[in-house]
């Protein structure tokens, strides 16, 4: 604990440079969080410190390569202060395109590379702004889609807003009526149960109850229904045949029969 917290202060002095550091919280948390912050950091230092050293790399390379081509040129009796102003700028030209392409040397071939690599690049770009621009388009399709969706439901909310002001007394009044049909209907229950209560204390007949008046109802018209074919038999003697004899004799039977259900008729009235 005590080697890390020296090696943090170490840290921290070089990162302040002479000034004095800054009081803090000597614990745990706050060891742990230097401890990440100063390894965060030296890696980085090293990383800067490669880019760097790869730099004074190269310009140390360059710096030889231009030598020895101002040494070829001056022998060849082509040094820059004997060309021609074109040439100056064509040589300023290759010499930026070889700075902008990155070139480890100024030959043909390295020029040809990285022309080749640029033209990669180029197509690589051109590809994934291809596939933003698909991604743009049907972001937009979507937004618009959303809009359309958002104005309906906008304009769907304000009918429906129109719609309860329309509404709201009418409901209103249906939550009054109901109210009033509560109480009716509790008013009903508790005469029905006197009713009942005084049907009890008069010893009323069961029979002149509601329900026995609708069986008796019910078997009153079935006994229509009995007789309704009985009487279209009757009415079909009116056709009998030329033998009066016999067709007295049925018709007394069916004389006999209708007063014979009449009375039963009259009966089952009378008992209603």
């Amino acid at each position: 604990m005590e080697d890390k917290l020296q090696e943090i202060h170490s840290w921290l002095e070089r990162i302040f440079d002479g000034q004095p550091v800054p009081q803090y919280e000597v614990n745990a948390t706050t060891i742990n969080l230097l401890e990440q912050l100063y390894k965060l950091n030296h890696v980085s230092d090293n990383d800067a410190k490669c880019l760097v050293d790869d730099a004074k790399q190269k310009a140390l390379e360059y710096s030889y390569e231009a030598l020895r081509l101002s040494t070829i040129l001056s022998t060849l009796g082509l040094d820059k202060s004997s060309l021609s102003q074109s040439g100056n700028v064509s040589l300023n030209g290759l010499a930026k395109m070889a700075l902008i392409l990155k070139l480890k040397d100024s030959s043909i071939c390295s020029f040809y590379c990285g022309l080749h690599h640029l033209t990669r690049d180029i197509r690589s770009m051109e590809r994934s702004l291809n596939m933003e621009k698909r991604l743009i388009d049907a972001l937009t399709i979507k937004h618009t889609d959303a809009i359309v969706k958002s104005s309906s439901l906008k304009r769907t909310l304000s009918e429906l807003a129109d719609h309860t002001v329309e509404t709201e007394p009418k409901l209103e009044q249906r939550l009054r009526e109901t109210a009033f049909l509560g109480r009716k209907s509790q008013e009903y229950q508790k005469l029905i149960a006197e009713l009942k209560d005084s049907n009890k204390d008069v010893k009323m007949d069961p029979s002149l109850y509601h329900s026995n008046l609708v069986k008796r109802a019910k078997d009153l018209q079935m006994l229509k229904e009995e007789l309704a074919p009985l009487h279209a038999k009757w009415k079909s003697y009116h056709s009998l045949p030329a033998d009066i004899s016999l067709a007295k004799v049925q018709l007394e039977e069916a004389k006999h029969e209708m007063v014979r259900l009449e009375l039963e008729l009259e009966r089952k009235i009378g008992s209603i």
